[in-house]
């Protein structure tokens, strides 16, 4: 009387699909529930599916998190069947945030320094892989792209325009979306 064979499907960094097979017997079966628990924040979902269906797709989850899945089946006699745990992380997603106490610092007529502090983990909804800083002169659109390694803080503009302004942004990127 338990769903068998669950499978776990990403299909965003906020969302995945359940799938099962009915039960052997399914002779009296009213429905299906799904038990989808965040591991690390210890906050359950529960969704409530016709017996015809046997796949859900759950959206709105954390990036980067864990989650418990159980299928169970309620049937007319009120007994129940419960699938196997299944673990599933859901995939990366982009920052919610910029790095922060971001410096700029002209260390000569055509370098700038720039410092600044990674997002915090809950900001970041996964691993951090680069800084990317884009930069253009004010007079001109054309857009400079620099990449700079995660484990640093600090990076530095050279062989820029002597003594000219420039738009100078920075941001975090996952390994996953961006």
């Amino acid at each position: 009387k338990t769903p068998t064979d669950v499978l776990l499907l990403n299909v965003t960094s906020t969302g995945f699909v359940v799938t099962w097979q009915a039960p052997n017997d399914t002779t009296g079966l009213e429905n299906y529930n799904v038990t989808v628990t965040n591991v690390d924040a210890q906050i359950s979902l529960y969704f409530e599916t016709r017996k015809s269906n046997r796949f859900i797709k759950v959206n709105n989850l954390v990036s980067y998190s864990l989650y418990q899945v159980m299928v169970s089946t309620n049937y007319v006699d009120q007994t129940t069947g419960q699938s196997p745990r299944r673990f599933n992380q859901t995939l990366q997603g982009k920052p919610t945030a910029p790095p922060s106490s971001f410096n700029v610092e002209a260390t000569g007529n055509s370098t700038i320094l720039l410092q600044w502090l990674s997002p915090s983990a809950q900001e970041l909804h996964g691993r951090l892989c680069r800084f990317k800083v884009t930069y253009h002169q004010i007079t001109k659109p054309k857009i400079f792209e620099s990449f700079f390694e995660a484990r640093h803080r600090s990076g530095e503009l050279i062989d820029l325009a002597p003594w000219t302004e420039y738009n100078i942004s920075i941001a975090a990127e996952t390994c996953g979306e961006g």
